[in-house]
């Protein structure tokens, strides 16, 4: 982790190797609550805007990581078809 090749996902307490090393500090993950995939997303326009957030707050921001939560595509269209 010291070194970006890992990240904790904090609401699985799990690790998760990185997939996108050369994008700093900012990191979004999209994970599927069904099947429990976890997928890294690179956005460095919301890196940014996150930073701009915190030169404004005054905050000294060390790293950030964003966990969004839900149902995958596959899992998704299991249930849309289980309930068909």
């Amino acid at each position: 982790m010291a070194d970006g090749r890992a990240h904790r996902l904090e609401t699985l307490n799990a690790f998760v190797v990185c997939a996108h090393p050369q994008h700093g500090a900012s990191v979004i993950f999209s994970i599927c609550d069904v099947c429990g995939t976890a997928e890294e997303i690179s956005d460095l326009r919301l890196g940014r805007r996150i930073a701009d957030w915190a030169r404004l707050a005054r905050f000294k921001l060390d790293r950030t990581i964003v966990e969004m939560h839900g149902r995958c595509q596959d899992c998704g269209r299991t249930e849309r078809a289980s309930h068909a």
